[in-house]
């Protein structure tokens, strides 16, 4: 990161697509801490900025896809259930479907299982949203 992150402001085009996967990773690590969902969530919002603008330079590229969906099930997971960000969550997911969607026109629905996960966690976001008590382990 401290190397990626100077060098992606020197120069975005070339190294914006190593620091958004850095980025995810980090989300992965904090994701996974207690206290730290702020931290993760900041660090998947940002790599999903990242894909944002390197996905119209490299439209083709299969890892950035699957890294977005990633960064978005991060920031889910980094702790939407502590605030509310249901609408933004929902909107990722949307983000991440209409994504996998394209490329499974173009490679002959490779990506059903992703476009079935994602549905899931739409509902299950839906879901979690309209009852609280259910998210709370209650």
């Amino acid at each position: 990161m401290a190397t990626a992150r100077p060098a992606a402001a020197a120069d975005p085009v070339a190294a914006e697509h190593v620091l958004a996967p850095m980025l995810k990773d980090l989300a992965l690590r904090l994701a996974g801490c207690p206290g730290r969902s702020d931290e993760g969530r900041a660090a998947a919002d940002e790599a999903v900025e990242l894909f944002r603008r390197v996905e119209p330079r490299d439209p083709g590229t299969f890892e950035q896809y699957v890294a977005l969906h990633l960064a978005v099930s991060l920031w889910l997971a980094a702790g939407y259930r502590e605030e509310d960000h249901t609408d933004g969550a929902l909107g990722l997911l949307s983000e991440s479907e209409a994504i996998f969607s394209r490329l499974g026109t173009r490679h002959s629905g490779a990506f059903a299982a992703q476009l079935d996960a994602i549905g899931a966690a739409s509902a299950e976001l839906l879901r979690l949203s309209t009852n609280p008590k259910v998210s709370n382990g209650s």
